[in-house]
């Protein structure tokens, strides 16, 4: 068949380039070894207290789950008070760590394996209780030598209870004990069952994972609420990871001028992205290879913002985001980083088609027939 509207054959290039976009959204990368998450969803309204799993359709009871879950092992991660030496960085050939910053949406949560020893930082929202729980559950992770939740917003400790629902564990840290919410309420109560009660960090403080080492850097150093989050830095061999929860400007000031080694390879941006976070200088310490923002897809708060995101270009940071590729997966052999993500689309590839659609459209209304 012969098309003889002129119009219409320019709608072909602009049709062709949606389909494309449509693919690469979707398309998830071939090598990425991931245990197929089977679904799992925790009734919220008996607050994270009974799990329906669907493949086994059988209720767990909380009390039951609790009980079953396996008990605290007798050695516990070495815990260093900053005036002693430093952990040992060598690693043995046979070591193994990785990082999964999990898709929560407008939220944050970053599960870390090193040697078979697990650290969860954060969780996602309370309606993420069931994927933290389902995780976990998929990878027969039974203990965490360190759970983490940077501050009590619902976005970085609402799942957490999900995860003690699961697993215990063996350290649990939060930049305070009491908050005023139904959500945290929930967290403490799980910690209490299952993750030794909650426990306040200082700045210093030294943990094992595996060969991996874990130091806090920072907690409550800022009058704003964001500024109290946990920053963490882990070194792995050669390579570090830089954890900031939602630190803004007066945290940053405040790690600047601690004396503390920034550096790292990955930087887990600050609050999503925001404008308040990553300035110049405080980049420009950590001069990191790779930015990892865990950010919702059409977030209502505009993160990440044009600002950080003109910061870290300038900087040279290659960025990686989860509202544009889901879940990404960061590993290290203790010399070089890694990274595979669960989408293939990018943020250049993203500017790229959107670019040759505007063009495309401009050249179909314009040009004339």
């Amino acid at each position: 068949m012969i098309i003889k509207n002129r119009k219409f054959k320019r709608l072909i290039p602009f049709l062709c380039a949606m389909f494309l976009v449509c693919i690469l959204a979707g398309c998830d990368v071939e090598d990425t070894k991931v245990i197929p998450e089977e679904s799992v969803s925790i009734d919220r309204d008996m607050n994270v207290e009974s799990v329906t799993e669907e493949v086994a359709v059988e209720t767990i009871d909380p009390t039951e789950t609790v009980e079953a879950v396996t008990e605290l092992p007798t050695e516990t991660p070495v815990t260093m008070s900053p005036t002693e030496e430093p952990i040992e960085t060598l690693i043995p050939s046979s070591s193994t760590f990785s990082i999964r910053f999990i898709d929560v949406g407008q939220a944050d949560a970053a599960l870390i394996e090193c040697d078979g020893h697990y650290m969860l930082i954060d969780g996602g929202n309370r309606n993420d209780s069931d994927k933290m729980y389902t995780i976990l559950r998929n990878n027969e992770i039974k203990t965490l030598d360190l759970l983490v939740g940077t501050h009590p917003d619902e976005d970085h400790i609402g799942g957490l209870a999900g995860a003690l629902n699961y697993a215990n564990a063996i350290i649990t840290l939060c930049s305070t004990k009491s908050h005023d919410t139904k959500v945290f309420s929930d967290f403490n109560k799980y910690a209490e069952k299952n993750g030794g009660g909650i426990q306040i960090p200082n700045p210093g403080d030294q943990y094992n994972l595996g060969s991996a080492q874990v130091t806090i850097l920072a907690v409550n150093s800022g009058s704003e609420p964001n500024d109290s989050s946990i920053v963490i830095k882990i070194v792995y061999g050669e390579t570090s990871f830089l954890f900031t929860g939602d630190a803004e400007a007066e945290a940053e000031q405040w790690l600047l001028n601690s004396g503390y080694d920034l550096s790292a390879d990955v930087l887990k941006v600050g609050h999503h992205g925001s404008s308040s976070s990553t300035s110049k200088r405080f980049l420009n310490a950590v001069n990191p290879t790779y930015g990892i923002i865990s950010t919702g897809k059409d977030n209502t708060y505009g993160h990440p913002t044009e600002e950080t995101l003109n910061h870290l270009r300038n900087a040279g940071v290659q960025i990686y985001r989860t509202d544009l590729q889901g879940d990404i997966f960061v590993s290290s052999d203790g010399k070089t980083v890694s990274i595979t993500t669960q989408k293939n689309i990018s943020e250049d590839n993203l500017s790229s088609f959107v670019a040759l659609i505007v063009w495309l459209t401009w050249e179909i209304k314009y040009e004339p027939i």
